[in-house]
């Protein structure tokens, strides 16, 4: 008989509360029904089993929704991915960083891009060279320059030079 996810995920977590080794199989049906998942239910799907099992194929299935979520444009909940994994996977701050100069872009005035990318540098100066996300620590810096100098414009629009020469001196 064939079982729904949820009620096959239900009997393994229940088989492993009373101490069958049910890991295995728990953990294939989950990364099985990942590939037929819009991106929200995928999340879901991944905090339920993470909160079972801490294992790296689903970490990096976690880590790759961030990724999901940005090209969505939707930068909020891929900061929300980030945080979740910031404790297990140090790369992650590589990404997180990269999602606020992303934010900073969409932003409207100078004063939010600003936070944004006050934020991104503060994320950035921590950064270690020998972890790696999906930029380098080099690469990042580019990107959060030349996010700079567009904030650096909009306050210039905005007519406020002194906070366009403050954000162009930190560059």
């Amino acid at each position: 008989q064939e079982y729904s996810c949820d009620k096959a995920l239900d009997m393994f977590e229940r088989l492993n509360i009373i101490g069958f080794d049910v890991r295995d199989f728990y953990i294939k049906k989950v990364q099985t029904e990942l590939s037929s998942l819009e991106v929200d239910d995928k999340e879901s799907l991944l905090n339920r089993s993470l909160a079972l099992y801490d294992d790296e194929s689903l970490l990096a299935e976690k880590s790759s929704l961030l990724w999901q979520y940005v090209d969505l444009t939707r930068y909020n909940d891929a900061l929300r991915i980030g945080d979740s994994l910031r404790n297990v996977l140090p790369s992650v701050d590589f990404d997180i960083c990269f999602v606020l100069i992303e934010l900073s872009k969409s932003a409207e005035s100078g004063k939010e891009k600003l936070s944004y990318l006050d934020n991104a540098e503060s994320k950035w100066s921590k950064l270690k060279l020998n972890i790696k996300g999906r930029y380098g620590k080099a690469q990042l810096r580019k990107i959060l320059n030349s996010a700079s100098f567009a904030c650096a414009d909009v306050f210039e629009s905005e007519k406020n030079i002194d906070e366009a020469v403050s954000v162009v001196s930190r560059i």
